[in-house]
């Protein structure tokens, strides 16, 4: 088996792994605490990220940055590799019962993508991209990603209401709101099983606005699905996006959008 063989199929075990452990402690979330505001941690979260660290990192020297742990240098002294983990991607839906909610990993060789899944582990769908395929593991079954059924409309997937935006973003979102080739559906969760719809062609495009405050964990893995699905990244502003920096939110737009829309 080749070294690209193996790190693809840890990605995989290692995502089936983790979702198996949060999907049998569904309502049980263990203690709850709080690192902001806003942004719960459980005992599921910081067990989900050591099942993945202990899965990839055990059998394929890697660096590790994870929402729980932080960064960590490889675990035998150097790697071209670096895993990025959110081992729980929504885990105020998880609270809530909804599941919305995803095992998000990104793998870099040498600072660049060549790999991400996110798992959708209460419906068993594992979208994964390694090095340019892409493909969903559903029942252990393998199947390609693949052009749904052409809607009437281009369908952007968006996170946000008016009284939440600026002036100017809420201006953008009106404009794309009255354009009749176009329909807006509005997300609660994880933004990691947002944009792996997004790269499986559920919806055409996502403009997700204040989703990256600079932690690559919530992004990189979708990042790369749309990256092998010819999605155009961006910031709101149509700047080039950086996983790593903080920014006003992200757009990736379909083929589709690019085509019809854009001319």
């Amino acid at each position: 088996m080749t070294q690209d063989s193996r790190l693809e199929q840890l990605l995989i075990e290692a995502s089936l792994k983790a979702g198996s452990h949060l999907r049998e402690h569904a309502f049980d979330p263990g203690t709850i605490k709080w690192k902001g505001p806003n942004d719960p941690v459980t005992d599921r979260d910081t067990e989900t990220e050591k099942i993945i660290i202990d899965s990839l990192c055990t059998p394929i020297d890697m660096k590790i940055i994870g929402e729980e742990s932080g960064y960590t240098e490889s675990c035998q002294g150097s790697s071209k590799y670096t895993a990025i983990i959110d081992p729980l991607d929504g885990t105020k839906s998880y609270l809530r019962g909804e599941f919305l909610t995803a095992v998000s990993i990104g793998i870099e060789e040498k600072d660049k993508l060549i790999a991400g899944a996110v798992y959708d582990f209460m419906r068993d769908l594992l979208y994964v991209g390694f090095r340019g395929e892409t493909y969903v593991i559903h029942n252990s079954k393998k199947s390609q990603f693949q052009t749904l059924i052409k809607k009437p409309k281009v369908g952007i997937i968006t996170n946000t209401d008016h009284h939440k935006l600026s002036e100017e973003d809420s201006k953008r979102l009106r404009q794309l709101e009255d354009n009749p080739r176009l329909y807006l559906s509005r997300r609660r969760g994880s933004i990691a099983l947002a944009l792996a719809h997004t790269a499986y062609g559920i919806h055409d495009s996502a403009i997700l606005y204040n989703e990256n405050s600079g932690n690559v964990w919530d992004v990189a893995a979708g990042i790369y699905l749309l990256q092998c699905t010819n999605h155009r990244i961006t910031d709101i502003e149509g700047n080039p996006f950086n996983s790593y920096q903080a920014s006003n939110g992200l757009m990736a737009l379909g083929p589709r959008f690019q085509k019809e829309i854009q001319g």
